[in-house]
């Protein structure tokens, strides 16, 4: 984790939007990745199961840094 990351917290901002209640989370300083959904209260680290999964559904993914 980066040091700022640990002090502050990290700095999220939303990649990719999947739906009402779901998208990928970013941190701009750390640069890792999230899933999250609004319905079941989840946020999990994003991998490479979700690509997987949002590329089978016909998602085009997107990555910002």
């Amino acid at each position: 984790m980066n040091l700022k990351c640990l002090i502050f917290g990290h700095q999220y901002f939303v990649v990719q939007n999947f739906g009402y209640a779901t998208r990928k989370v970013g941190c701009c300083r750390c640069h890792k990745r999230w899933g999250m959904n609004d319905r079941v209260k989840a946020f999990v680290p994003w991998d490479g199961v979700f690509d997987e999964m949002y590329t089978d559904h016909g998602y085009e993914l997107k990555e910002v840094l």
